[in-house]
């Protein structure tokens, strides 16, 4: 008797194993689904109005003052490494600004673009040097390439170089 028990409840655990698992896979299959209809490639005329979203404005960043002086950040060889230096100096309680070099600029400066990347993050001055100070020599520490100028900004426009 007792092995028709043990027999009978072998029988019922694996009965209910396989109920849980067919009523897991429809879940899987909308998923995938789901998931196969995001990665489809669309026009945004193809896509209706009400799905996509409007910026106003910038992400994160805004413009500097017209005619402050600022520090630039050059050397950025990426986009990853700008934002981590952006969003380190937001902690710090500064406005940074993500700049990428103009295409023209880039094409008159090849050989020094090459070197030094092609990301710019420029951060108005501020009245506390010391905060400054120490937010450069962190960055010196965290990337090498970097270079850090002291120069007059005049919002987010770069000056143009006489041809």
């Amino acid at each position: 008797m007792k092995k028709w028990i043990l027999a009978f409840l072998v029988l019922a655990n694996a009965l209910t194993f396989f109920g849980f698992v067919m009523l897991e896979k429809p879940q899987q299959e909308e998923e995938s689904l789901a998931l196969e209809r995001a990665m489809e490639l669309r026009f945004v005329t193809e896509v209706p109005d009400q799905a996509l979203t409007k910026r106003s404005e910038p992400l994160v960043f805004k413009e500097l003052d017209k005619d402050g002086l600022c520090y630039e950040y050059r050397g950025i060889g990426t986009q990853a490494d700008a934002d981590q230096i952006a969003a380190f100096m937001t902690e710090q309680g500064l406005e940074p600004l993500i700049l990428l070099d103009d295409a023209q600029d880039a094409r008159a400066e090849l050989p020094e673009r090459q070197e030094t990347g092609q990301y710019r993050v420029r951060l108005k001055l501020i009245s506390d040097e010391n905060l400054i100070n120490k937010i450069n020599d962190v960055l010196l520490e965290a990337y090498r390439s970097i270079k850090i100028e002291k120069k007059v900004c005049k919002g987010v426009a770069s000056q143009k170089r006489d041809q």
